[in-house]
């Protein structure tokens, strides 16, 4: 993904960016408009992490989204960039290296150049 649109100060801020450009609302912006996933849909199944752990119910793990949009308002709006996600491009530890002299990390990625960006997505065909 792209960051395009940061200047979202708050959830509701960043729907109106959406209507206004006749984009659907994704539904991980916490407003009236948009519906909460079923909780199996969620990570809170696979137990991730301590915050995941204390909900049990939908209404509580929705209300905790909430909650954190209140908290941490600001929104960075993306364009996807590659969304071909069931047979994706292979990117080797050879190109990887050659790109970034070493393996990177993926669990915690580091920021990358705008070089690395650039030879990244000529290996893998994005415009």
């Amino acid at each position: 993904m792209k960051v395009i649109d940061d200047r979202s100060k708050n959830h509701e801020e960043a729907a109106e960016w959406y209507k206004v450009q006749k984009l659907s609302i994704p539904n991980n912006l916490m407003v009236k408009e948009t519906m909460h996933f079923d909780l199996n849909q969620t990570h809170c199944m696979g137990k991730w992490g301590e915050w995941g752990m204390k909900n049990s119910d939908l209404e509580e793990w929705n209300n905790d989204y909430i909650n954190r949009a209140r908290v941490k308002p600001k929104v960075a709006i993306c364009k996807m960039l590659y969304t071909k996600l069931y047979n994706p491009p292979e990117l080797t530890e050879d190109e990887m290296k050659k790109i970034f002299n070493r393996r990177p990390g993926t669990r915690n990625p580091s920021i990358i150049t705008e070089q690395q960006w650039e030879e990244i997505k000529k290996l893998i065909k994005i415009k």
